[in-house]
């Protein structure tokens, strides 16, 4: 597993996390939780979630973990 400087896994290709360019959030136009996941080259699976007020200028890491597949419970 590689970590670039801004602390996100990356994979061989490069391809890493990025929650604001990802289709998935929760809220509205002034606050949400944007959602990312990257199926790493290992097999494991990072989740990256990011929280964003418009009104307040912020921005702040919700949750970022990686997780073997085994750990996370999909619906059947």
């Amino acid at each position: 597993m590689q970590i670039s400087e801004a602390g996100h896994v990356v994979n061989g290709d490069e391809s890493t996390t990025n929650p604001f360019k990802s289709p998935y959030f929760v809220g509205d136009e002034n606050q949400r939780i944007y959602f990312d996941f990257l199926l790493m080259d290992d097999g494991d699976i990072a989740l990256h979630s990011q929280y964003g007020c418009v009104e307040d200028h912020c921005s702040e890491v919700f949750l970022y973990e990686v997780m073997t597949p085994t750990r996370l419970k999909l619906p059947q």
